[in-house]
């Protein structure tokens, strides 16, 4: 090499990172603010429910090949009206619906944002009738699916946390998940599932972790059909390529609302996406 070069001068590019709550995050951007102002105050109080003060374990983690677009699965975070219409397990037993208690924050830059279910009491209306076909002779031969033991008095079931891009935080009935999407190409997804649990968890309440699991995935009760949905709509938007979607689910606001039937999210991540990338 010339006798000038010196090799501070030529190294890879830096990556900022941080940390929150023992998760790393990092960005290229020089002008991307602290992680707590990036996700905003709200968005943080939802990490801060399931990951403050306690010392997590991994209990569990593998990766998910998804045929569509990362975007797409983005989308499928952010989409906080589907879960009862789309996941046949949820309307079946009654789990969640879109009467039930619950909402949507969507942080100030609109890219993150946190879907909630609060669970249903006996005076709450669980009738799915006019929503879909649901045989109500169907029964589960193990019960302790259900079993949920409550750790916040707030009686949220279940709840998912985005962070733009391409992160999501989880917790549905007693399992918690991290998941990580990212592009193989432009039909192709890696989703890596981190599954956890607290490191003080007692044996009993590790065991219920386990079997809620069962709920998330690839082959998951709830989870299985994301797993597929987003290439059934990529496969139809390949033959509408001159066509446009508007999204005004519950307006056309980016803003937190106290109802999970909007599009808010969604509307927030293009958004977002559209000043990151200048267009």
């Amino acid at each position: 090499m010339p006798s000038g070069f010196r090799v501070e001068d030529h190294g890879p590019r830096q990556l900022r990172v941080t940390t929150l709550h023992g998760l790393v995050f990092g960005t290229f951007s020089d002008d991307t603010p602290a992680i707590e102002d990036f996700i905003g105050p709200d968005v943080l109080a939802r990490f801060d429910r399931v990951l403050g003060g306690r010392k997590i374990e991994i209990i569990g983690r593998f990766v998910e090949v998804l045929p569509n677009n990362w975007k797409m699965y983005a989308e499928n975070a952010r989409d906080s009206y589907h879960a009862s219409l789309l996941h046949l397990f949820f309307a079946t037993f009654k789990l969640n619906r879109l009467s039930q208690g619950g909402g949507l924050v969507v942080s100030p830059n609109g890219g993150c944002s946190v879907s909630e279910t609060i669970a249903p009491t006996e005076a709450d209306d669980m009738s799915y009738s006019g929503m879909r076909s649901v045989d109500d002779d169907y029964k589960l031969e193990d019960l302790r699916l259900m079993d949920v033991i409550d750790e916040h008095p707030d009686r949220v079931r279940h709840q998912i946390v985005t962070v733009f891009p391409n992160f999501v935080l989880q917790k549905t009935q007693n399992a918690m998940a991290l998941r990580f999407f990212t592009p193989k190409n432009i039909d192709c997804t890696n989703l890596e599932w981190i599954y956890f649990g607290y490191a003080d968890d007692t044996p009993e309440m590790r065991k219920r972790r386990l079997r809620h699991l069962n709920l998330g995935g690839p082959a998951g009760f709830v989870s299985m059909e994301d797993g597929c949905v987003g290439g059934f709509v990529q496969r139809g938007i390949a033959t509408a390529e001159n066509e446009s979607a508007i999204v005004e689910m519950g307006g056309a606001r980016i803003a937190s609302e106290a109802t999970r039937a909007t599009e808010a999210s969604v509307r927030g991540f293009w958004s977002l996406w559209r000043q990151v990338t200048g267009l």
